[in-house]
């Protein structure tokens, strides 16, 4: 990643941070988030962007990203493995107009009064859960 960053045309337009104590401070700056996954789980970093209203881009991986953001509901998706079709995602994410308050209502369904039911009813379906 750093060698294509490193490129004359990027460098000026990507910081790689590393680890970062204060994740939610530098999610007032950016315009996209592009989480690109093969596959993943429920991604927890994405539903916090979402929260701060950062736009997304992401790949169309099995899980993850296609089930928080609700298969382009919200954003863009890209093929996994595709890398002309995760650019042209972007440009088009880019020139769009979303409303943020979208993204962070859609967060909200993740809050922990909403997933903690879930999680019990999962778990333990025989019981009766209220929080």
């Amino acid at each position: 990643m750093e060698t294509l960053v490193n490129k004359p045309s990027l460098h000026i337009n990507v910081d790689m941070l590393g680890f970062v104590g204060n994740f939610f401070a530098l999610l007032a700056s950016p315009s996209i988030s592009l989480p690109i996954s093969a596959w993943t789980g429920l991604s927890s970093h994405l539903v916090q962007e979402i929260a701060c209203g950062v736009r997304v881009v992401a790949t169309a991986c099995t899980n993850g990203p296609a089930g928080i953001l609700e298969s382009k509901k919200y954003e863009w998706f890209a093929p996994v493995g595709i890398p002309e079709e995760f650019a042209e995602a972007i440009l088009q994410e880019l020139k769009a107009h979303h409303e943020n308050n979208l993204l962070m209502q859609r967060a909200n369904d993740f809050s922990i009064d909403k997933i903690l039911p879930q999680y019990l009813k999962s778990l333990f379906p025989e019981q009766v859960h209220s929080v």
